[in-house]
């Protein structure tokens, strides 16, 4: 009983009767304001928050009520505007932040910017198998591709695209999962999840989406790179020739498969085996692999051979070497 009336304002019978009595009791009479006024200040805090923010969500269902009101909107429209607005009220944490979404990232020198853009961006890129090349070629190109690159996220429910869009940039998904329906076919709803991507004919080729995408659980983490800007870094590139040699394939391999003219194909045409197959006739990979399986054959048909004997494998393996240089 006597601790708790330290702490707060209330009386007991029990009283200091010395010096040192009274200086401990002064001790925790001030100790005792300043941590009851911390927690009622706290508490109150809190509570104008819950206001203000309660305040700004009833402020935005009011303007939306007037809207609808005064454009004479049909019942049905009305309550779909309503129901997603009260339904965005309440979205799942996103599981990643984003670096616009902190001021002090702006202040931050250009150099140190396209730094934080290459280390973020480049690990989820890298993942397709043309910029895993690109890369390899040319990293200069690749540090301009990242720093083209946006992030968005979209939360559970939501259209990404529809069909009839115009179609801006390739998407890589880099969170959560997507529902892909075929509204052009009859195919079977497609998920696409982490590490996949769609859209990458708009870097080649104009095209519309021909589907709609929607997240499917959660919240969904998009990378987009832009065609328009995608055009610009890549004028003046080394590997110029090569991503026109993969343009021209992957266009003819697209209206080949899809039968329709490539505008019109589906936004996730284009799996890794395609789009590997395709990277490899583009930078000429094939002629490196066959040449190099050439020379391991030949080592094998010697080791394997009964003139060397066991002891001699090393001696004839530079043999071999010194050969194939000349």
């Amino acid at each position: 009983h006597w601790s708790i009336t330290q702490f707060t304002p209330a009386s007991m019978e029990i009283t200091p009767t010395n010096a040192l009595e009274r200086l401990y009791t002064i001790c925790l009479i001030y100790l005792g304001v300043v941590l009851f006024s911390t927690l009622l200040g706290s508490i109150t805090n809190t509570i104008n928050q819950l206001r203000h923010k309660n305040m700004d969500k009833r402020s935005v269902e009011n303007l939306a009520r007037r809207y609808i009101t005064e454009r004479r909107l049909s019942l049905v429209l009305g309550n779909s505007i309503m129901h997603y607005l009260k339904r965005r009220g309440v979205q799942v944490a996103r599981p990643r932040l984003h670096g616009t979404e902190i001021p002090s990232l702006k202040l931050l020198p250009i150099r140190i910017k396209r730094l934080l853009k290459e280390e973020v961006f480049s690990p989820l890129i890298v993942t397709h198998p043309l910029f895993n090349q690109i890369k390899a070629e040319d990293v200069d190109l690749h540090h301009s591709i990242c720093h083209t690159m946006t992030e968005e996220s979209i939360t559970h429910g939501d259209e990404i695209f529809n069909s009839g869009m115009t179609v801006e940039s390739m998407i890589f998904i880099t969170g959560g999962e997507a529902t892909y329906e075929f509204l052009a076919s009859r195919e079977p709803p497609a998920q696409v999840g982490v590490g996949e991507w769609l859209c990458e004919a708009v870097l080649w080729s104009s095209m519309h989406h021909t589907g709609r995408l929607t997240v499917s659980s959660g919240s969904c983490e998009l990378l987009k790179l832009n065609a328009a800007r995608f055009h610009v870094v890549v004028t003046k590139c080394v590997v110029w020739f090569q991503l026109k040699r993969y343009a021209r394939l992957f266009v003819k391999r697209a209206s080949r498969d899809s039968t329709v003219p490539t505008r019109h194909i589906s936004d996730i045409w284009g799996n890794f085996t395609t789009v590997k197959q395709l990277t490899v006739k583009a930078f000429g990979l094939e002629h490196d692999t066959k040449s190099r399986d050439r020379k391991i054959s030949s080592l094998l048909v010697l080791f394997d051979s009964d003139e060397v004997l066991q002891q001699h494998v090393f001696g004839a393996w530079k043999r071999q070497v010194q050969w194939q240089r000349k």
